[in-house]
């Protein structure tokens, strides 16, 4: 499952670019690279995937908005093609610890400052505690823009931190399955502090959208000249993500509950026609996590 804003009003083609602000066209630029779908819809039981927002209809991309020229796409697009070597070995073989480069922290800070570009673009969102109070995303926006172009070396007070979840084994019934296979994005606003939230399956990356004291996340800073992830030990999320992934899990519920009983067995009939595929995916194995983790563990 992903959830994602569906039907926004795409920012326009012909507007300067967001990042650069060249002139040139700005192409269709995926807020979540395209590479996280193509993985998740080869390695999903079905072959395709479902929204939150859209349950009975498949889909197997991300969405887009009109947001960079062709030279930005480029950039973006070399940093991608890095960074998705980890992802994809790290969601094969969770809780790895890995050296990441420059080019993978770059690669992250572009995804959250998308999604930010993407929220800015739509005030009718009133789902932030600051409401169309978007003024307040400025100085983040501007500074990852600049760190993204070249123009300075780390994002100062607007961190980056990253997660690279492990599978669960005391959490909630259906945790593994929505860390492992769901896809989403949101800005979101806790009591004291803001953030541009993304979550791929696997792993969250996250953006400090207000200066100040080091946030809860300590410990989980990206470096932008490089550095190693440890992948042992315990992790513990900040409470307010843990209330994102808590509402976020709730969505995906409901989702399910609202498949129509013919999405259900064209479901069900994919799996049965080809269940090697089915025991071997990567919701199956977070399926037999949950159901070891909870005796009462139900579907």
């Amino acid at each position: 499952m992903a959830n994602w804003i569906p039907r926004a009003a795409s920012l326009q083609p012909d507007e300067p670019c967001a990042l650069c602000g060249s002139q040139s066209k700005r192409q269709l630029s995926h807020l979540i690279p395209k590479f996280v779908f193509q993985h998740a819809s080869v390695r999903s039981p079905t072959g395709y995937l479902r929204t939150n927002v859209s349950p009975n209809r498949r889909s197997q991309d991300g969405p887009k908005e009109y947001l960079l020229c062709r030279p930005c796409e480029q950039r973006l697009s070399r940093w991608e093609n890095r960074f998705s070597a980890v992802f994809k070995r790290h969601h094969e073989e969770p809780g790895q610890t890995f050296n990441y480069t420059d080019e993978h922290a770059l690669c992250a800070l572009s995804i959250v400052w998308r999604v930010l570009a993407h929220q800015r673009a739509h005030p009718e969102l009133q789902h932030l505690t600051f409401g169309r109070d978007y003024g307040r995303t400025d100085d983040a926006y501007s500074a990852w823009a600049e760190v993204l172009l070249g123009n300075r070396e780390h994002p100062g007070d607007f961190r980056l931190n990253w997660l690279w979840f492990d599978y669960v084994t005391n959490g909630p019934p259906d945790l593994n399955r929505y860390l492992f296979h769901c896809c989403d994005f949101d800005v979101w606003a806790s009591e004291k502090r803001s953030f541009s939230v993304v979550h791929l399956p696997g792993v969250f990356i996250i953006g400090t959208l207000e200066a100040g004291r080091r946030s809860e996340i300590r410990g989980f800073d990206v470096s932008f000249k490089g550095g190693r992830y440890m992948g042992h030990g315990n992790k513990a999320a900040p409470p307010w993500l843990q209330s994102y992934i808590e509402q976020k899990m709730a969505a995906r519920r409901a989702a399910i509950d609202g498949l129509s009983p013919a999405q259900q067995a064209k479901i069900a009939q994919t799996v049965l026609a080809d269940p090697k595929k089915a025991l071997e995916s990567p919701l199956f194995r977070a399926t037999k996590y949950d159901m070891a983790a909870n005796p009462n563990f139900r579907l």
